[in-house]
This record gives structure tokens, sequence and C-alpha cells, in this order.
């Protein structure tokens, strides 16, 4: 559920001003149009700090700047999570049962077999696929496909097969749950039937009603609030998105080991801030420059590096640390107070808790 910190690229620079003590001139590019160096309290510094260590001090800016970054995304996950409810809350486990009775060795012949996940619309939502586990009858290979309904192959990965002995195949494929193109996301993890290997006739669980259930509250199930699961038993692939053949609760040997989440840092961006259309993007710079101010003082103040004594006042220095923390702490605030949370279907309010909205 964290925030893609690619939006944060060059948020802010660490200075635009050369130094006459060092040719070394650090990356000027700054999306905001702020800069490190020039924050009220840092200016009266940073031209001595680069003078006494040279390039050495960039790597203190940028390590501030980095760092500030990472706690603005636990501070506002962690403040967004208190004040808001997460709409479903995330699911780690597996889809599928063990137990199975027979082979299903009766099955036709190149037919396309597996599991259909239909998914809810869920902005921000991602399925991982982080294992496969094989249940068939004999020792081998097959090909799992993973197609959507939009008719596209999304990925494949070769799973290893043992007789009547499942095997871990770890493949760590991640899923979007929400297409412009689709009202519904569907997933097809199917292989082909080769005549030789047949899959066991295990379940997706122990009830043939595979609906979305809101906030099951048995872990085991935790994935009917995200998306069903059906068996899907098909002769023609060449147009799943109005596919025929049988369906039921079977897994066809399959035992899916996933992750089911929202991304809730896309509130504030997906790929990158937007500083013409988005009101809280300049505030989240100016958020940023005031914790990695914070930062870099601090890390001076402890340096054995730096000569702090032939720089400032060391009372000064903890005053502007106070300084920054507070401003940091008040636009962190103004931030989650004033994100919108219908950027994306991770949160709702908490006095709108209940089952409406859970398959929007």
């Amino acid at each position: 559920m964290s925030i893609n910190l690619d939006c944060f690229d060059n948020i802010i620079g660490l200075s635009r001003t050369a130094c006459a003590c060092y040719e070394a001139v650090p990356t000027k590019i700054s999306n905001s149009g702020l800069y490190l160096d020039e924050l009220s309290g840092l200016r009266r510094i940073s031209s001595l700090l680069n003078c006494e260590t040279g390039s050495d001090i960039w790597n203190y800016f940028s390590n501030a700047r980095d760092q500030a970054i990472l706690s603005f995304k636990g501070d506002f996950n962690g403040l967004a999570a208190s004040q808001y409810a997460l709409r479903r809350k995330p699911f780690y486990g597996k889809i599928g049962k063990q137990k199975n009775t027979k082979t299903l060795d009766t099955l036709t012949t190149g037919n396309y077999v597996g599991v259909r996940l239909k998914c809810a619309n869920i902005v921000s939502g991602e399925l991982v696929l982080n294992k496969v586990t094989t249940l068939m009858n004999s020792v081998g290979a097959i090909t799992l496909y993973i197609y959507n309904n939009l008719n596209e192959l999304v990925n494949s990965v070769s799973l290893t097969t043992s007789a009547g002995v499942t095997e871990n195949d770890i493949i760590n494929i991640t899923l979007p749950l929400e297409n412009s193109y689709a009202d519904n996301m569907e997933y097809f993890l199917i292989f082909k039937l080769d005549g030789t290997i047949y899959p066991k006739n295990n379940e997706n669980s122990d009830t043939s009603n595979p609906f979305y259930r809101s906030n099951a509250p048995d872990r085991t199930y935790g994935w009917s609030n995200y998306l069903t699961v059906e068996g899907v038993n098909m002769s023609d692939i060449s147009d799943l998105s109005d596919i025929t053949g049988t369906s039921s609760c079977l897994m066809y040997g399959l035992i899916l080991d996933i992750t089911l989440r929202c991304k809730i840092g896309e509130l504030l961006c997906k790929d990158s801030l937007d500083f013409e259309a988005n009101p809280l993007a300049m505030v989240l710079s100016h958020t940023v420059r005031y914790k990695a101010a914070s930062l870099l003082l601090q890390d001076i103040l402890r340096s054995p590096q730096l000569n702090i004594d032939t720089i400032t006042n060391k009372d000064q220095v903890r005053a502007d640390i106070d300084t920054y923390e507070e401003k940091y702490e008040g636009l962190l605030s103004y931030i989650i107070d004033n994100v919108d949370i219908t950027n994306n279907d991770c949160f709702i309010c908490k006095h709108h808790m209940g089952i409406d909205g859970i398959l929007a």
C-alpha cells in the first residue's frame, strides 16, 4: 500500500548555486522549483559546508532528501489509515484447496483448463501472484498462460509438476484490478491439456457459490472482497471477452498464493506529480523540503566530519530543526485533511463504513 516513489523524483532540487570553493555542481533539476539549500536557515551554512567538505556535502543533502521522502511516505500512510477506513482489508493467502479425491483424466486433450478471476473494479487495486502450486498426476511441466478479458496475453510461466505432490513456483506477477477499457478486469490462468499431465480435482473453497462477500471475516476467503473465482474448461480461447465452456468451483490442480491490496499512495499521484492540476503537489514539495532540512541539520549535529562550531551556533541549529519539524507536521496534517479520497478506491470515510460501495 505504499506510495509510488517515482512520483517524488526530483520533487525538490539540492542546489542551483555553484560553489566558489568546489567546481562540481549537483543536479539542478527541481520539478517544483524548490531547492533545499535555499531554505531559510540553510542558506547561511550551505556555502561554508561545501567549502569545508567539498563534494561530500551533496551526499548529506541527497541522503536528507531521500530520507525525507521515506519519512513522508510512512507518516502519510499511517495518518491516512487512522483518519479514513480501508474499503477492503489487504488479503495475503491462497486460493484453492490442496484436498482432492481424483485425477481429472477424462478431460479433452487440447482443451484449456484453469481458473478465471473476475475482479471488482478497484482503482489502484492490484493482485500480486506470488506462487503457484500444482496438483497433477505425473512429473513434468506445464505452461501457465495468463490472459485478460481484453484478449491480451499478460504473461506466461513454466510450472513444474509432480505425481500427486505440490510444487511451488515463485513467479511474482502483478495484475491491476482496474482498466479503463473494461467494466471489470478478468484474468484467466490456464494451461493446455497435452494428454499426459492431468490435474487433480481440488476446489477453490468448500462452497460452490463464488460471489463477492463484503468484508469476509474468514481470512481463508478474504479474497472474495476483491474477486470471484471459478474453474474453466475451454476449447477455444480466441475471444476471452465472451467465453464459452464449462465453469465450476474446480481449481484444476492449481493453488494460487496471492496478495490483494490497494495502493493508498496513489491518492497523491500515480506516475508523477502534476504541478499544474494537483493543488497538493506544491504543498507536498514544501513538506518534503522541511523534513529534508530537519534531517540534514540533525546529520550535521551528529557528524564527526563537520565542525559545527566553525559554522554556526548549535542552539540556533536546534531551533531551526524544531521549526522545520513543526512546519512539516502542519503541512502533513493539511495534506491528510485535504486529500481527495475519491482519487482511488482504497478508502472510505469512517462514518460511511458498511457494505455499500464494497463492489464499487
